[in-house]
């Protein structure tokens, strides 16, 4: 999925909440890189954080399917 699919500010981050934007951070590109986006107001916010996440293969959970089925379906 993560060829087809990547977090930008307009089709992803801008319409969740700050939270779930500091969320997809921490597990893209680390705490501190989350901690130094958490101030800011939350357009700001997403536009930082899908730089933050280019190329990172973060996916949102929804997205990320069961890793034993993918495994499955390679073999």
């Amino acid at each position: 999925m993560t060829r087809y699919w990547q977090p930008t500010s307009a089709g992803y981050l801008s319409r969740v909440s700050k939270e779930l934007i500091l969320e997809a951070v921490r597990e893209g590109a680390g705490n501190e890189a989350a901690r130094n986006i958490a101030d800011l107001q939350k357009q700001v916010m997403a536009q930082r954080a899908e730089e933050m996440l280019v190329g990172k293969g973060w996916l949102p959970s929804l997205l990320r399917g069961n890793v034993q089925d993918e495994a499955q379906a390679a073999a």
